[in-house]
């Protein structure tokens, strides 16, 4: 579940899809599912908002994405993980492979080396310099203008083969 600023609540859910709610009235705003045509999956796996209070969904079948009434699904063919938003960037995860979307809102999967991940990813985000952190069971940093990576892992002391999420705080703080 993620509040919007407009008062409205979104949740997402496993097998019914997306609802919007409107918290000071108590009432159903919208529905969205597969079965009214309106997702192609019913099953969410994350929500996100932009600077422009554009909604992102992560579906098993796209990305849902739009504002004010104006929806579409973008990239129908994979199933998404996760979406992270910095600015006008926007990285989505999806099939274990991730990379930006373009100005056409076309996923561009960046090649990642064997070696920079370890299992499945779990988790994207970016820091404040527009470069993509990485979950599987090490951590990776995506230098995107040197096109190369950092990894973090337990030769770099850090030890944790979970994480699931990765955030940026205003100082640009990178949080694991």
């Amino acid at each position: 579940a993620l509040h919007k600023e407009d008062g409205s609540l979104w949740i997402g859910t496993l097998n019914s899809g997306l609802f919007q709610l409107n918290l000071s009235e108590k009432k159903l705003i919208q529905h969205f599912s597969a079965k009214n045509g309106k997702l192609r999956s019913d099953k969410i796996n994350i929500i996100r908002f932009d600077d422009a209070n554009k909604i992102w969904v992560a579906t098993d079948l796209g990305i849902f994405t739009g504002k004010s009434g104006k929806y579409e699904i973008i990239e129908k063919d994979f199933a998404f993980q996760d979406i992270s938003i910095e600015g006008k960037s926007v990285w989505i995860l999806g099939d274990n492979m991730v990379g930006p979307l373009n100005n056409k809102r076309e996923w561009l999967p960046i090649l990642i080396p064997e070696e920079s991940i370890d299992g499945d990813l779990r988790a994207i985000g970016l820091d404040a310099a527009g470069n993509a952190w990485l979950a599987s069971e090490i951590i990776s940093q995506y230098l995107v203008e040197q096109d190369s990576f950092v990894l973090y892992g337990p030769e770099k002391d850090f030890t944790s083969q979970f994480s699931t999420l990765i955030k940026t705080d205003l100082e640009g703080r990178v949080w694991i």
